[in-house]
């Protein structure tokens, strides 16, 4: 999956690999949904980020003093490998500058918007 991040309208700017979205909406549609929207899948394919609230405060944190940090600064920072903040990336849940970094502003703003689809 993966997302323009300076688009207004977040959700859909999103493309998704044939075969992880298939296994998105096979879990969907075990789950009962008949209908499911972008909006639906993305809610539940990040929902699938253990302890993510908690990530995201910390995300809040760095971003108060940076603006981007480093594959393994944002690994470290969150407690978690370096492949799982690749993976994220690839699955369109983390943002890069145009120079590799994390985007910390683009990855919060877009993990609060999928908050915001929550609630």
């Amino acid at each position: 999956m993966t997302h323009d991040g300076h688009s207004d309208d977040r959700y859909l700017g999103f493309t998704f690999e044939t075969e992880k979205a298939i296994r998105v909406l096979t879990d969907l549609r075990d789950l009962g949904y008949v209908h499911v929207s972008i909006r639906q899948m993305l809610v539940f394919a990040l929902s699938k980020i253990e302890h993510r609230q908690e990530k995201l405060e910390k995300m809040k944190h760095l971003l108060e003093v940076r603006e981007s940090i480093s594959v393994s600064g944002l690994a470290t920072a969150l407690g978690v490998t370096r492949q799982t903040i690749y993976n994220w990336r690839d699955a369109g849940y983390v943002f890069r500058t145009q120079t590799g970094q994390i985007d910390l502003k683009e990855t919060v703003d877009f993990w609060e918007a999928i908050d915001s689809w929550v609630q």
